[in-house]
């Protein structure tokens, strides 16, 4: 979603450089989906992105779980039941209909470098795990950050 927005900027493998000098290289690649995994009911997939936003601007729109029914694709309902420093607890409604899941999710925070969300409480997975950190982007570019996801 934030890719087709042109939020997201790709981040060339340092591998692909040499790639392009006329050496063949072969890069590991892994689908979400493959064959192998069809068999095991886990999923997961991450990706690695440079943004030209810095740090705490990305964590606080990834950090402000209540908003996400404005912004994350599917989310019907996001309503933060208990929050203190560090820490909040969501009850989230996703799915477009006939499929709708409700589930709560635990969310750990550490300013501007880390959101953490696990869910347990739902029908359609047993569990649910999504990591986002952040680091410093491009050298000389304060306002680029490293993203990190994960799920």
């Amino acid at each position: 979603y934030l890719s087709s927005c042109g939020i997201l900027m790709t981040r060339v493998p340092p591998l692909l450089g040499a790639a392009m000098s006329g050496r063949g290289i072969v890069l590991p690649a892994r689908s979400f989906f493959n064959l192998a995994d069809s068999f095991s009911k886990k999923k997961e997939y991450s990706e690695r992105r440079i943004i030209g936003y810095s740090m705490q601007e990305i964590y606080e729109v990834v950090a402000e779980v209540e908003n996400y029914c404005l912004f994350v694709p599917w989310c019907k309902k996001s309503d933060v039941v208990f929050k203190r420093a560090g820490f909040c607890k969501a009850k989230l409604t996703v799915g477009f209909p006939p499929v709708v899941e409700n589930y709560t999710s635990l969310v750990t925070t550490v300013r501007p470098h880390l959101v953490k969300a696990s869910s347990s409480e739902a029908k359609l997975f047993n569990h649910l795990e999504t990591v986002w950190r952040f680091s410093p982007g491009l050298p000389g570019y304060p306002r680029t950050c490293t993203v990190d996801f994960s799920v």
